[in-house]
């Protein structure tokens, strides 16, 4: 009878100490955490991209004020596991603070969410769905407008 009530609560105390785990997967089940790194994390941003205003395809280095803007144009994402052939719209290349590389690739789509590919290399990229392309292009171009002011004022 004694091990019987000892065993009772051995298994009582594993089951409470285990519940908090449960509910965190519980919670973080089917979400992607974020694919992108943190703006606090990067040291520079070039964007190149199509603009159809100006017919051409556009190089430039994106100021960091405008950095959380195109993150959020591309979230939340979830991975894709079965990508369509999009139709690119430009590329972000990143030099995080420790000096590594970050590639996102930016593709255009005609309905439902935006899409992108990211990771530390063009090889080693995951596809993703998320944000939406409209607002992709208002933050790139946004951005570009935004070194083009600087520009004009250090003339």
């Amino acid at each position: 009878m004694r091990f019987q009530t000892s065993f009772s609560k051995y298994c009582v105390s594993v089951l409470l100490c285990s519940l908090p785990f449960a509910c965190l997967s519980a919670c973080t089940a089917g979400k992607d955490p974020n694919p992108l790194p943190s703006v606090d994390e990067i040291k520079t941003v070039n964007a190149q991209f199509y603009s159809s205003q100006l017919g051409k395809q556009i190089e430039f280095d994106v100021p960091k004020e405008h950095w959380q803007g195109l993150f959020s144009a591309l979230l939340p994402a979830k991975k894709d596991n079965d990508p369509a052939k999009w139709e690119s719209l430009g590329k972000l290349s990143m030099t995080l603070n420790d000096g590594k590389p970050f590639h996102v690739s930016l593709y255009a789509t005609s309905n439902g969410p935006g899409a992108f590919a990211a990771g530390p290399s063009f090889k080693e990229r995951v596809y993703y769905r998320g944000g939406e392309t409209a607002k992709l292009q208002e933050a790139l171009s946004a951005a570009w407008k935004k070194t083009q002011e600087k520009s004009h004022d250090t003339r």
